[in-house]
């Protein structure tokens, strides 16, 4: 969930860099920040088994360990 909402978050962010930040280079690296704080934030759910950002969703969706696990690994895969 919280990989969920920052990748969100930061998918705002990176089409306003792009409007105000000229430079080409700039942009790839604010993606892979914002790649390695999804990481980091779905790193910490996984092995604290408590969210960081708690919506209540009602059960809507569900994120159990192999869910995780697999934002885990996709992330990384993106980031290289």
């Amino acid at each position: 969930m919280n990989a969920l909402i920052i990748t969100i978050v930061w998918g705002v962010i990176m089409m306003f860099s792009g409007v105000f930040i000229k430079s080409k280079t700039t942009p790839k690296y604010l993606a892979l920040l914002g790649i390695f704080t999804a990481f980091v934030f779905n790193a910490v759910e996984l092995l604290s088994h408590k969210p960081i950002i708690n919506l209540q969703i009602n059960e809507m969706l569900r994120f159990d360990n192999f869910n995780l696990t697999f934002i885990a690994i996709m992330l990384l895969c993106t980031m290289i």
